[in-house]
């Protein structure tokens, strides 16, 4: 993957805890799963404790949000540069990815959600099978998992005011790319 994606997707946290005690994981994504495992996609982990995209099965959980996937360099760079020359060993060669525990108080922005739908304040959101955020009229507590509840659109914790006047919750983030804004917040599919 070109070093360029790492601008391309993206998550951002906008508010929340952020320190050594914060909700993170590190683990390893689902090998099929490869090209869904990047920074801001949504997924769950399977009985064995991977990293797959979509909404976490029916009265299963949590959500995880990519924060440094496949994307990201330090993920997978293997040191090898053009001409075959190894300049270092990455201690991650096996592709382990982190990522946010979606049950915490966070604020995050996202290049990975549905474009094509428009967005308000409040609307609930589920997760396609390919980890990106969508809307849904789900109701908590339902045959679908909600993951989060659109939020006006604010840059990172350094702007705690709103980035435009509109107050809606898309916008474009520092590297010109459309964002959505969210808190999360899970809600467990119920069995249909």
């Amino acid at each position: 993957m070109p070093a360029t994606q790492i601008f391309e997707h993206r998550l951002n946290l906008v508010a929340g805890y952020y320190g050594r005690g914060m909700l993170q994981i590190a683990v390893r994504y689902k090998s099929t799963e490869k090209d869904k495992a990047i920074a801001g996609r949504c997924g769950y982990l399977d009985a064995n404790g991977e990293w797959n995209p979509g909404p976490p099965p029916a009265k299963k959980g949590p959500p995880l949000f990519i924060w440094r996937g496949t994307n990201q360099p330090d993920v997978l760079n293997d040191g090898v540069a053009a001409d075959g020359t190894i300049y270092w060993k990455n201690p991650n060669l096996f592709g382990v990815i982190t990522c946010f525990v979606g049950t915490g108080g966070f604020e995050f922005s996202t290049t990975e959600y549905d474009t094509a739908a428009s967005y308000s304040n409040g609307d609930a959101l589920t997760v396609a099978a390919d980890g990106r955020l969508t809307k849904t009229t789900a109701e908590p507590f339902g045959t679908t998992a909600i993951v989060g509840f659109c939020s006006p659109f604010r840059q990172q914790p350094e702007n705690f005011l709103p980035a435009t006047s509109a107050l809606a919750p898309s916008g474009v983030d520092s590297n010109l790319r459309p964002v959505l804004n969210f808190h999360t917040c899970f809600y467990a599919a119920r069995s249909a």
